[in-house]
């Protein structure tokens, strides 16, 4: 599959927010900077539009430069943790899919992710194809099928 993505594969590109978006809309909210700098070329690369911030503090203003086709943050973030973001994040944008990012993952998560929007579960390091994989199925899950 090529990593660029053309309208009609993009949910949420057409009628659904009411304007064409080729490439995705991505906000990812992650404190460790050199991570976050790493993911940014990366989804960059891939032609994703993408919004960075490196804490819940400063993410929750930016979510109003949304609509966002995707949500990645990390699970633990200085002052809010990551599932309490996705609930923000859902308040101003009820459909918005998240994938979580954490170095433990077979910790204690809440079995109620999906109802949350979450799509996905990361361990960090994550390599550019599981990325890629996890952000198609979160954003498009039909056309992994």
């Amino acid at each position: 599959m090529s990593p660029k993505h053309t309208e009609s594969e993009v949910p949420g590109g057409d009628e659904r927010r009411g304007r064409p978006r080729p490439d995705p809309r991505i906000f990812l909210v992650q404190d460790d900077q050199d991570l976050r700098e790493s993911m940014l070329r990366i989804l960059r690369r891939l032609n994703f539009q993408v919004r960075a911030c490196p804490d819940a503090e400063s993410a929750i203003p930016c979510l109003d430069d949304g609509p966002f086709d995707l949500l990645i943050t990390e699970l633990w973030l200085p002052g809010m943790t990551g599932l309490e973001l996705v609930r923000q994040a859902r308040l101003l944008q009820s459909d918005l899919p998240s994938l979580i990012l954490t170095a433990s993952p077979h910790q204690d998560l809440p079995k109620n992710l999906e109802s949350l929007g979450i799509r996905g579960v990361l361990a960090k390091p994550v390599l550019r194809a599981d990325l890629l994989r996890a952000i198609i199925e979160a954003i498009d899950p039909i056309a992994v099928l």
